[in-house]
């Protein structure tokens, strides 16, 4: 079983499912190039260019966050419309995790 909470100040949500609802999955980036080796070639740029590369990496881990978020928004409603999705004070989560199996 896997166990999703997201929580504000007063109320938890929370989803109980057997299923992976994630989307989107990463290539390796070991598939094309060695870690270590990207490392050593970034080292020898210049440092101007391994700001560019720090600038656009940062931008990618931006703009891929926002992506996830949104999908995670998007299985949240589809969740929510199929009465999966639960709301509730962390009181009210203990309870229902304990009574229900």
């Amino acid at each position: 079983m896997k166990l999703e909470v997201h929580s504000s100040k007063s109320h938890i949500i929370y989803v109980k499912t057997t299923k992976k609802h994630r989307v989107s999955e990463k290539t390796d980036i070991v598939d094309t190039m060695p870690f270590n080796d990207l490392l050593e070639a970034i080292a020898r740029l210049s440092v101007d260019e391994q700001g560019m590369i720090a600038e656009i990496v940062r931008n990618r881990v931006i703009e891929e966050r926002r992506e996830e978020i949104a999908n995670n928004a998007k299985v949240a409603r589809q969740l929510y419309s199929e009465g999966k999705l639960r709301r509730g004070t962390l009181a009210e989560l203990k309870k229902d995790l304990l009574t229900d199996k």
